[in-house]
Formats: structure tokens, C-alpha cells, sequence
């Protein structure tokens, strides 16, 4: 079975950020989403991503 890519998703619109995950997932990626750049930072740490996708609201 073929590794499939792991997608981080950094969103804080809750909604915007389930429905991008939702069609990343339904796409073939294995998506996860956090809602600030710390939670980002956390997951990494104990996983490694092969792309972000980020809001632009979180980099304020």
C-alpha cells in the first residue's frame, strides 16, 4: 500500500479548515488541521509533514 502524503493544514476558521481537510482527504492525502501556527509547531515536532497549507490570518 502506498504512502500517502501528509497535507498540515493551519486554518483558524474552524469550517473553512474541516472543509479543506475534508476534500484533501477525500482527494487521497492524509490531512491534518490545526487552527495557530504553535499547534503547528507541536505537531511537527512530533510528526513530519510533506506540505503546509496556511490562512492568511494566521500569520498576523
Amino acid at each position: 500500500m502506498p504512502v500517502r502524503p501528509v497535507v498540515l493544514v493551519i486554518v483558524f476558521q474552524s469550517e473553512l479548515g474541516r472543509v479543506i481537510r475534508d476534500v484533501l482527504v477525500d482527494e487521497g492525502y492524509d490531512a491534518v488541521r490545526v487552527r495557530d501556527p504553535y499547534g503547528a509547531i507541536g505537531l511537527m515536532r512530533e510528526q513530519s509533514v510533506d506540505l503546509v497549507v496556511a490562512g492568511l490570518s494566521v500569520l498576523d
